[in-house]
């Protein structure tokens, strides 16, 4: 299984959560298609400073809906919320690499994922 971050702000992260979606650009296509039904996901919101998850991908990156976030992030992957699904302020949990990561998106390393479920205090 692999982990993945992707990016909202304060506008878009409420439809991430309503359509259980999360998208990236054209230019993320390389590590997006990786993504496979049970990945981890993260989902980072750069206004807030917190990150969400994990989450389970629950297929592959595809054009899902073409009139989410008005039609900026054609690459897309639904996901499911887990029991274990919490929110954290990620400079609370994450080095400085893995918050590099989280504020760009991609793929995160066993370590990073780690750093962010390392809270017990995630709410």
């Amino acid at each position: 299984m692999a982990t993945f971050a992707f990016l909202c702000d304060s506008r878009t992260e409420k439809e991430c959560f309503e359509k259980q979606l999360v998208g990236t650009t054209q230019a993320n296509a390389v590590w997006a298609a990786s993504i496979q039904r049970g990945d981890t996901l993260f989902l980072y919101n750069f206004h807030s400073g917190f990150v969400h998850g994990p989450l389970a991908a629950s297929g592959k990156a595809d054009l899902h809906d073409p009139h989410a976030w008005g039609a900026q992030f054609p690459i897309q992957v639904r996901f499911e919320k887990l029991d274990a699904t919490r929110s954290v302020r990620a400079a609370d949990v994450a080095s400085s690499s893995t918050l590099k990561v989280l504020r760009r998106g991609g793929p995160l390393t066993e370590t990073m994922l780690k750093e962010v479920l390392s809270d017990a205090n995630m709410k």
